[in-house]
């Protein structure tokens, strides 16, 4: 796609706060803490890029994520003011990539769905550890599961394993695939979910909704909490927070949730969340 004037922002080179007004937010009295998914739900994918949209992630040269430009302002306004913790099934290399905001960086941000913590742009040994911990079991068994995958190139491509902790592949065939892996993998340690033609098998109990539980447990200064997230693997997330931002179409449905209006998810999100800040709107 042609690229407007304007329209790049440059990755992080350290991924420390250059920019501490940005990135930390200033005082306000609602202490609102917003966790919020990345992919589909703050940023699209170059293949629903749109002529201006403002590239925030690059790989060897080639744009791979977007955010529209009143998105990006919004984020950007949204993240002076209140505590934004990116919870993402990422690695620690691909969420590095990103620029969402500009030259600085969120103060924290959840990793490897949430079993990686970074502050400050750095891996919080502790935190990692301990969930290292939480999830030997199925980690010890990461290994050969992936190799058993490999070995079932007519089904699956590209599998990955994300920082130690979980795998990722991509789906080969459209069908069948659940039967093998119900073959491969072992139910009582990994749980399966699948999301745009690919599978991630995730220790069980390694979620965004533990990790954001676990992050409020040490993290006791915030009053209230919103989340959003478009996928199965936001669910837990979406439950743990007092207020849940989700697209209209969300097949999922809670006492906390409120839905996107129109299919312009990702301003909804960042609009909704301003406004509970600025606002001090109930939630």
């Amino acid at each position: 796609m042609p690229e407007s004037e304007g329209s790049r922002i440059s990755s992080q080179s350290d991924w420390r706060r250059s920019q501490p007004g940005l990135c930390q937010p200033q005082a306000a009295d609602t202490r609102l803490i917003f966790f919020s998914d990345l992919d589909n739900t703050l940023i699209h994918s170059y293949k629903t890029a749109r002529s201006g949209d403002i590239c925030v992630e690059t790989r060897d040269g080639k744009d791979l994520s977007f955010m529209s430009p009143s998105s990006y302002d919004l984020l950007r306004e949204m993240a002076r003011f209140v505590e934004f913790v990116p919870v993402t099934t990422r690695s620690v290399e691909q969420y590095r990539r990103l620029a969402m905001l500009g030259s600085g960086a969120p103060r924290f941000a959840l990793a490897c769905n949430g079993a990686i913590l970074l502050e400050d742009g750095e891996i919080d040994e502790e935190w990692t550890d301990e969930s290292r911990a939480s999830y030997r079991e199925s980690i010890l068994r990461l290994p050969e599961c992936k190799e058993r995958i490999d070995g079932r190139p007519d089904f699956f491509y590209d599998a990955r394993l994300a920082d130690g902790f979980f795998i990722f592949a991509k789906l080969a065939a459209s069908s069948s695939f659940k039967e093998i892996l119900e073959g491969i993998v072992d139910r009582e340690l990994f749980d399966l979910h699948f999301a745009y033609e690919k599978v991630y098998i995730m220790p069980r109990g390694l979620t965004k909704g533990s990790a954001v539980s676990r992050f409020l447990r040490t993290h006791t200064e915030y009053r209230r909490s919103v989340s959003a997230g478009d996928g199965e693997l936001d669910l837990s997330m979406l439950q743990a927070a007092d207020k849940a931002l989700v697209p209209r179409g969300y097949p999922y449905h809670g006492a906390n949730f409120e839905r996107a209006e129109d299919d312009d998810f990702c301003e909804f999100v960042l609009t909704r969340v301003r406004d509970l800040v600025l606002h001090t709107t109930s939630l």
